[in-house]
């Protein structure tokens, strides 16, 4: 009788690592932001602190942009402003 330990394991093998897989598996995610470990961009402190005024501003943009200027209705609509438009021609305003 074999040794136990030299015995072949049941069950499917594991695949062959590359050294690049071996090298990204210790590496760590971090912060785009702030490059730091502990978080990522979506709770970097960074940015959580100056979300409150962006959002004013950001919220104020959209409301000058409602009614639209001289210039938007002369120019090509985007695909978004054309999908919106067919859209709404197929399933009304307001769906």
């Amino acid at each position: 009788m074999k040794d136990p330990h030299r015995v072949k394991a049941k069950g499917r093998a594991k695949r062959v690592k590359g050294q690049k897989e071996k090298a990204a598996e210790g590496h760590k995610r971090q912060c785009s932001e702030c490059r730091k470990t502990d978080h990522d961009r979506r709770s970097c402190p960074k940015l959580v602190s100056g979300s409150s005024s962006s959002d004013a501003e950001v919220g104020a943009a959209v409301d000058e942009n409602l009614q639209p200027s001289q210039s938007t209705q002369d120019r090509e609509p985007t695909m978004t402003e054309s999908f919106l438009q067919e859209f709404n021609f197929i399933y009304g305003p307001g769906v």
